[in-house]
């Protein structure tokens, strides 16, 4: 699972993945967010995972796709949705593993400074949401709780 940290992406376009697994996998009910839900499921139901440095898939950006989106409190809310249901995921297939924390510290991070760089277009409910998640996520890592209770301190007021 070191991969994912370092030399693998947690995106679905540049792997090959068998179709019978893929099948198993999809969470086509996701918008956003689905190929990582997708990749840690198919990882643990791998015996293999072998890597190549051929090319054998070039990505083309699209104006209107998923990730050309505008940042919006729509897809901060989705992207949110899609979060839960991958540490869902993880939990249920890497729960005390160091893959699990390694996401998890990655997510209380990323989403700290989502959060605040994008505060005006939030709700101070959804501000709250995110932080009881965040801080419900550390619980196994009490020393980075305080850091993010310190860190996460809303400063909208409406």
């Amino acid at each position: 699972m070191g991969c994912i940290s370092n030399a693998c992406s947690p995106v679905l376009w540049d792997k090959l993945i068998k179709a019978d697994i893929a099948k198993i996998c999809l969470s086509p009910a996701l918008k956003r967010g689905q190929d990582f839900v997708t990749l840690i499921k198919y990882l643990a139901l791998s015996n293999n995972v072998f890597f190549i440095n051929d090319r054998l898939y070039y990505y083309r950006h699209h104006v209107s796709s998923v990730m050309a989106t505008q940042e919006s409190r729509v897809t901060i809310m989705s992207d949110f949705a899609t979060e839960k249901i991958a540490i869902k995921v993880m939990q249920d297939y890497f729960q005390n593993t160091e893959a699990y924390y390694f996401y998890c510290r990655r997510i209380m991070r990323e989403w700290v400074d989502r959060i605040g760089i994008n505060e005006k277009l939030l709700k101070n409910s959804d501000i709250k949401l995110f932080k009881n998640f965040l801080v419900g996520i550390t619980d196994d890592f009490l020393n980075e709780k305080d850091i993010l209770v310190k860190k996460f301190q809303p400063t909208k007021t409406t």
